[in-house]
């Protein structure tokens, strides 16, 4: 809507002086200017929500569309308020020395709502306002003890995991909890930015199901309070062992040992020749790995027996003993 015109008196004293004395006269003069003034505000942006550690410094307000309409330069005055911003009895505050089209709040402690008035020059009252920006702040009052979940288990793979349950729940602070699980194959220490952890998504819950797992694996309940930014208290660490899978049909194994030779004697102790293949051995597939046993007692061969011992570093299709007193 527009002003009025903006009426500007100046009184000024007029002198005459003429051929015979006469009083001085006063004359009033009137000037009017015109107020072509704003007739839309544009637009802003910066809406944004931060952590109050004690305060939170908002990102600058920028302009998106200048205010437009009317003639003449264009003035700013930016106003604040804590109230809700589209309530009547909202208390608008203005800052001073806010001239220009965008703002920089300054620290905040407590959510504050933001506009940009206008007007153009020669008018009196900044009717043209944009859109209120909201700098929202939490307040955290976070989780003190993460609870505990249970429980530790151990099988074979594939092995389908029980559901981790919560045991203890997380305690202190005020505001709902909000959960977010780790996982990891190589363990302890957690370590919550190690590549070593990794965050499983969807799962803001206190319990978890982890499904089948193939490998070893541990997991982690880490939770904060509603308003928190950061998952700073964990729960106990959970360890769930799974076994390699020897099943038959995994392993296509050796079916015949093959052949070795030969027997040797001699009086008293000597160094035996090089025990050769004769007959390697033969079906299964896959690489042949070698193990030799030595005994000083003899037959039968029982591989759990105390009186075989296995050759350390033998994986070798011949053997060469070492020096020998005795019959072995």
């Amino acid at each position: 809507m527009r002003k009025p015109k903006t009426q500007i008196r100046v009184l000024f004293y007029l002198l005459f002086c003429l051929a015979i004395a006469l009083p001085m006269q006063a004359a009033t003069i009137t000037f009017v200017l015109d107020c072509d003034n704003l007739t839309a505000g544009g637009t802003v942006t910066g809406d944004e929500t931060g952590q109050a550690e004690p305060t939170f410094d908002p990102a600058p307000i920028t302009n998106v569309v200048l205010p437009s309409g009317g003639s003449g330069d264009i003035q700013y005055l930016w106003v604040k308020t804590t109230d809700t911003p589209n309530v009547g009895q909202a208390e608008w505050q203005p800052i001073s020395g806010s001239n220009s089209p965008t703002y920089d709040p300054p620290p905040i402690t407590q959510t504050t709502h933001y506009m940009r008035c206008a007007r153009r020059s020669g008018c009196v009252d900044y009717i043209a306002e944009s859109n209120f920006v909201t700098k929202a702040v939490n307040t955290c009052d976070d989780v003190t003890n993460g609870g505990l979940i249970a429980s530790n288990q151990e099988g074979d793979a594939p092995y389908d995991a029980a559901t981790l349950v919560n045991l203890v729940s997380p305690s202190g602070g005020s505001g709902a909890l909000e959960y977010l699980w780790f996982m990891s194959t190589v363990g302890p220490p957690f370590i919550q930015d190690s590549p070593d952890w990794q965050p499983i998504p969807d799962n803001d819950f206190p319990f978890y199901d982890p499904g089948i797992l193939t490998d070893t694996t541990y997991f982690i309940r880490c939770v904060r309070r509603e308003g928190c930014e950061e998952f700073n208290t964990e729960s106990n660490i959970i360890t769930i062992i799974v076994n390699p899978n020897d099943e038959p049909g995994d392993c296509d194994d050796v079916t015949d040992g093959g052949m070795v030779g030969f027997n040797q004697e001699n009086c008293g102790g000597f160094d035996p020749a090089l025990i050769m293949n004769v007959v390697t051995p033969s079906g299964g597939s896959g690489a042949l790995e070698y193990l030799w046993y030595v005994s000083t007692v003899g037959p039968p061969f029982i591989p759990e027996s105390p009186d075989w011992q296995p050759v350390p570093d033998s994986d070798s299709e011949s053997l060469d003993p070492p020096f020998i007193e005795q019959t072995t």
